[in-house]
């Protein structure tokens, strides 16, 4: 790009690191619309783009660390145990993330959203993972969770409605293990149903 402008000075490229004026801005799609389809799907690529995109109407760059920092700063503050956070999708093993400041984030999630938006974005959760998010399936089941994984290791972590109405934040995180990835999915929502049944 600099080198286009030492040769075509004058040359309009289109492109700018400023925020960009509400006055000017095009909007796309709903908000939720692109939210639920990325964790329902798990687009990570998406998960990455919007924190690019985010850093771009918030910061004077589109930089993951710049938008990292401002969400720390700003957003996030008073997490008991700061994260290392090093991209946008989850997807880095130099990510560190506790049960404790995930479950932090949901309490956060749940005292500034409304109940209603915030467990249409999530998906609906059992022993299989992600199920489909029929009309039927919203009344019977209790998980609104995403889950992520990688080789070796497995997290889910949400909100449980318990069978007495009493709603729960949970983050489970298993690592280091061998088995196949459903036996740890079973394990998770065992212990799941017990905690439905019992608070």
């Amino acid at each position: 790009m600099a080198l286009i402008q030492q040769e075509h000075p004058k040359a309009n490229l289109g492109f700018s690191l400023k925020p960009i004026p509400l006055s000017k801005l095009l909007n796309g799609i709903e908000t939720d619309s692109v939210l639920k389809y990325m964790l329902r799907k798990s687009d990570n690529f998406l998960a990455e783009q919007l924190m690019l995109t985010s850093a771009a109407y918030q910061t004077d760059s589109m930089s993951f660390d710049a938008m990292r920092n401002y969400l720390l700063k700003n957003r996030l503050q008073g997490i008991l145990e700061e994260p290392l956070w090093v991209d946008g999708s989850g997807l880095s093993r130099y990510n560190l993330f506790t049960p404790t400041s995930v479950v932090q984030l949901l309490g956060k999630m749940h005292k500034e959203l409304d109940s209603t938006r915030l467990f249409s974005l999530l998906p609906i959760w059992n022993a299989n993972g992600t199920i489909s998010n029929t009309p039927q399936n919203r009344e019977s089941n209790f998980i609104y969770a995403k889950s992520g994984s990688m080789g070796g290791v497995s997290n889910l972590a949400g909100y449980l409605r318990t069978k007495k109405g009493n709603l729960l934040y949970f983050s489970l995180m298993k690592n280091n293990f061998r088995r196949p990835s459903s036996a740890i999915r079973e394990e998770m929502y065992l212990l799941l149903e017990q905690l439905y049944s019992t608070y």
